[in-house]
């Protein structure tokens, strides 16, 4: 069965039930055509979705091994936004990264997702995990903060 797992630093909303977030279609996640709003310096997101203990973890090493890239932010409507990320694919890094998606209402909550992975049926891969958990976890380091060299 499913545990209730937090992602991070009040990253996750109280749920009732058990909840799969709805796919994207390619009406929701509107073109790449539009420049990034963001890609650093993100505000934490919320979300309802109820992962498995040990996907959390694998959510968390992917991480820790930086294999989370390209996080970027895009505005939808004006009301909405898209958060875009590629995540290193562990048994062949040489291989193309999954794409993940995180489409948020105006509150920052995630009403839907999307991973390329195969693992991805339900909406609760360690793709979306990691996602999630870089968002709300994300340190923006500016030049200043590194030793000169």
């Amino acid at each position: 069965m499913f545990e209730s797992v937090s992602l991070g630093e009040s990253g996750r909303q109280p749920t009732t039930g058990k909840r799969r977030p709805p796919p994207i279609d390619s009406a929701t996640i509107g073109g790449s055509s539009n420049p990034p709003v963001l890609e650093t310096g993100f505000k934490k997101v919320l979300h309802s979705i109820e992962f498995q203990p040990q996907t959390v973890q694998k959510g968390k090493l992917l991480n820790e091994t930086n294999d989370v890239i390209n996080v970027k932010e895009f505005g939808i409507n004006g009301t909405r936004c898209r958060i875009e990320a590629r995540v290193i694919r562990q048994t062949s890094v040489n291989s193309t990264p999954y794409t993940t998606n995180l489409i948020l209402d105006s509150s920052r909550n995630v009403t839907s997702v999307s991973c390329t992975c195969v693992y991805n049926k339900s909406g609760k891969c360690k793709h979306i995990t990691a996602v999630i958990y870089y968002i709300n976890n994300e340190q923006s380091l500016s030049k200043t903060n590194f030793g000169q060299q």
